[in-house]
């Protein structure tokens, strides 16, 4: 399968996860992971690869946005 990424930055307050969740109704399949979200951490941690066990609607490319993924740290 063919993957692709993309980063978005800018300052804060911009629109940057409004642009993203904009983007991802064009997708039938999507997954929205936010780091300040303590479960959505957790699901990380515990399997970095967690996003490709995602029930999907159908086989399209899945579009999977990491948000504040910034702020993780070793």
């Amino acid at each position: 399968m063919h993957k692709q990424m993309v980063f978005i930055a800018g300052p804060r307050q911009a629109g940057k996860t409004t642009l993203t969740q904009i983007l991802a109704k064009d997708f039938n399949n999507s997954l929205y992971f936010n780091w300040d979200i303590l479960d959505e951490k957790r699901k990380l941690i515990e399997n970095p690869f967690f996003y490709e066990q995602v029930h999907r609607k159908d086989k399209s490319v899945p579009l999977i946005i990491f948000d504040e993924l910034h702020k993780y740290s070793n």
